[in-house]
């Protein structure tokens, strides 16, 4: 969970997304005080790790999750003596964030962090949907 809500945050709302400085993360946007308080207090320590690690690799691309070679060399440089089951969750999380990346870009993508109503939100898609069937056409000029 804390690697896929840490993605939404960093992640930039366009359906066709292009770099540009007008753009900004949802982290710098929203009020994130309440974001990662649902956490395992037991796992905020491997959301530690997960960040230190650089959590993704950018290539030609885009965004990619580490690869295991990346994870080993990290964990060896800084002498962290990780187990496997710590190391693999780096891996997991890595690639649960690249894919949180790409679903996040819809801008009605909704926060990892809260639970959905799915009625809820069907009714609200329905607002919405109406509401933009209700706006008067525009002509183009020729």
């Amino acid at each position: 969970m804390g690697a896929r809500q840490l993605s939404w945050l960093h992640s930039s709302p366009d359906k066709d997304y292009k770099p540009s400085p007008q753009k900004q993360a949802r982290i710098e946007t929203e009020n994130t005080d309440t974001f990662f308080n649902n956490l395992e207090p037991e796992t905020n320590y491997l959301l530690s790790l997960f960040r230190s690690s650089g959590m993704i690799l950018q290539t030609g691309y885009g965004p990619v999750p580490l690869t295991w070679e990346e994870i080993k060399s990290w964990n060896e440089s800084l002498k962290l003596n990780l187990t496997s089951r710590e190391l693999t969750a780096i891996k997991n999380m890595s690639t649960v964030y690249v894919n949180q990346l790409h679903i996040s870009k819809d801008p009605a993508c909704i926060a990892p962090a809260f639970e959905v109503d799915e009625d809820l939100l069907e009714l609200r898609r329905t607002k919405i949907s109406n509401a933009f069937k209700n706006f008067p056409k525009v002509k183009r000029r020729k």
